[in-house]
């Protein structure tokens, strides 16, 4: 029991489906167990050996965890010679989707250049990304210390109205991103409200100024959530609407999802959605059937 970072007087929470107690080292263990039964159909305790560089008997450990806090997700296959997922399996530790399995084989596959003990598990994988930008350590620790102790701090900060930068007063409360790019959500003294920065464009390093004067609880537009609901472009034909409808998971033609005010624009930029109320063939396959919810959040044209 103590080598999955649980004291003994809390065995029975294991039953009980408490995993507060679990260590961060083993809950990458049983996630990386919870992908690959899901994902592969078949988990046996060499992927935990390759994975992790531990040896099989620690590795059979962690499978028996994993059944202890989720019993009836996994179960032993003679035939398959590993464990296999039951047909009333659900995420516990991951939410179900793709991106987290693939994810997590391209990291594997990253770390076994630089551990020795890692074997990769090679799978054909490429990772297409934005290129990074540039944001100095130093002001991301600031940043983060300001947000964690609700402080105020100096910066100089570069925009379309002051490319050479202007100094302002703000007090940051989260680190957003974009999809593409790192923001700041901080409350600017200036501007007087609630606003978005971006963190490649301070110039210099922020300074601190002392106990922020705003909550954070004052941030509407952070605090507000929106559902939208997103719908094939009707521009397009039936069949392909369809088509638009299966690849993005959509039931009955429509996709729900809940959005922060203070990210909306951002979320419909990445998903190519338009905020107006033309659409483009060919760059908008799919778009808002609630769209006047939400204009008094979109960003000024």
């Amino acid at each position: 029991i103590y080598m999955y970072g649980f004291q003994a007087h809390n065995f029975m929470n294991i039953k009980r489906n408490k995993t507060s107690d679990i260590k961060w080292d083993i809950f990458q263990r049983l996630k990386l167990i919870e992908l690959v039964s899901y994902w592969e159909g078949r988990l046996t305790t060499n992927h935990l050996c390759q994975a992790f560089g531990i040896k099989r008997q620690q590795a059979s450990r962690d499978i028996k965890a994993y059944q202890l806090l989720f019993p009836g997700n996994i179960t032993l296959c003679r035939k398959a010679k590993g464990y296999i997922p039951t047909i009333t399996f659900v995420p516990r530790l991951t939410k179900g989707y793709v991106d987290e399995y693939l994810n997590m084989l391209n990291e594997n596959q990253t770390a076994s250049k630089f551990i020795a003990s890692v074997d990769s598990i090679i799978t054909p994988i490429e990772e297409i990304s934005a290129p990074p930008r540039y944001i100095p350590p130093e002001a991301v620790r600031i940043l983060l210390e300001a947000c964690r102790k609700k402080s105020r701090v100096e910066v100089c900060y570069a925009s379309s109205a002051s490319p050479a930068g202007e100094d302002r007063i703000i007090s940051p409360h989260s680190l957003v991103s974009s999809g593409y790019r790192w923001h700041v959500r901080a409350y600017c003294e200036r501007d007087k409200k609630y606003k978005d920065f971006v963190l490649s464009r301070f110039i210099n390093l922020p300074d601190f100024m002392g106990d922020c004067l705003n909550d954070p609880g004052e941030d509407k537009e952070w605090h507000t959530f929106i559902d939208l609901e997103l719908i094939p472009n009707p521009s397009f034909d039936e069949n392909y609407q369809k088509i638009i409808a299966l690849e993005r998971g959509m039931t009955n033609g429509k996709l729900k999802i809940t959005v922060r005010a203070a990210t909306l624009h951002y979320t419909l930029l990445l998903l190519q959605v338009p905020t107006g109320d033309t659409y483009n063939l060919r760059q908008h396959p799919v778009v808002l059937k609630n769209k006047d919810l939400i204009k008094k959040y979109l960003f000024p044209s």
